[in-house]
């Protein structure tokens, strides 16, 4: 049988409305926010592939530049639809499970995530995450894991505007077609 793929994919723009560059702050004297979590992602040792997932704004090439610095994959693709940017990325890649991570949560736990693979790889879901209403953990270390064959079915179903603007949506509204 052969091994499924995991891979990360670390949504990254320039253009956010609240705090424009923002992944590219500095954290520190010398390193930016997403120097720092692609960092901590590449100590996770069940994950097979991590990619920058941006969009062809012009300044998002300062994006390609940080991933191409630390010899991660990246894509390029929707600014407004999200879930096809995963989509697309994911199918690129040959995903078999996708984890999705912000870019501006440079503190996501490397061993919790090893930890929800494992967890996500030994059950049957087609969607697992640690945070959410009824869990203590605090925003900013959000782990999402679900399956290519998932992601494959919301970008095919999802029809609102929020369903395509924020990749998990359609699988926490439509639980009844998801495990």
């Amino acid at each position: 049988m052969k091994a499924k793929k995991v891979g990360i994919i670390i949504q990254a723009r320039m253009g956010s409305t609240r705090l424009p560059g923002k992944v590219l702050k500095l954290l520190d004297k010398d390193e930016k926010v997403l120097d720092v979590l692609i960092k901590r992602m590449k100590l996770c040792e069940k994950v097979d592939e991590i990619i920058i997932a941006t969009t062809p704004d012009k300044q998002n090439s300062l994006i390609i530049d940080v991933a191409k610095t630390h010899n991660v994959s990246y894509f390029i693709g929707s600014e407004e639809n999200v879930l096809e940017r995963y989509y697309e990325a994911a199918k690129q890649y040959n995903l078999d499970i996708v984890i999705r991570v912000t870019s501006d949560c440079p503190f996501v736990d490397p061993k919790l995530m090893d930890e929800m693979i494992i967890f996500y790889k030994n059950n049957n879901f087609d969607y697992v995450r640690n945070v959410d209403q009824s869990t203590n953990f605090v925003r900013g270390f959000e782990i999402e894991i679900f399956s290519f064959n998932a992601l494959e079915r919301a970008f095919s179903l999802a029809e609102k505007n929020p369903e395509m603007e924020h990749v998990t949506y359609f699988f926490y509204t439509h639980t009844e077609i998801f495990t």
